[in-house]
């Protein structure tokens, strides 16, 4: 979820400027064996959320544990740090432009 939040500065820090603006990320919850990957990447593969994890040249259906999600990122368990994923489902058929 996203809040807008104005705030105070007490103590100033020189190189601030007006009209700048600035983000923060509040943590409400710790998820230690979630791995992050974009909210696109997980598919419905059987009525379970899936992950198409690249193996050489093809992908790899992967059914994950959707522990949280945003309209961005979802954090998952089932996938393997550093693994690459697939954005679009590749058993989709392909369409002719």
């Amino acid at each position: 979820q996203v809040f807008r939040v104005i705030a105070s500065i007490d103590r100033i820090d020189p190189r601030l400027r007006p009209d700048m603006n600035g983000s923060m990320n509040v943590v409400t919850q710790r998820l230690p064996n979630a791995i992050i990957v974009p909210a696109n990447a997980v598919f419905p593969v059987g009525g379970k959320p899936t992950v198409y994890v690249q193996s050489g040249t093809q992908f790899k259906a992967t059914p994950v544990t959707v522990l949280a999600r945003t309209s961005e990122d979802a954090a998952v368990e089932g996938v393997a740090v550093g693994a690459r994923v697939a954005l679009q489902d590749p058993t989709a058929p392909k369409s002719n432009p």
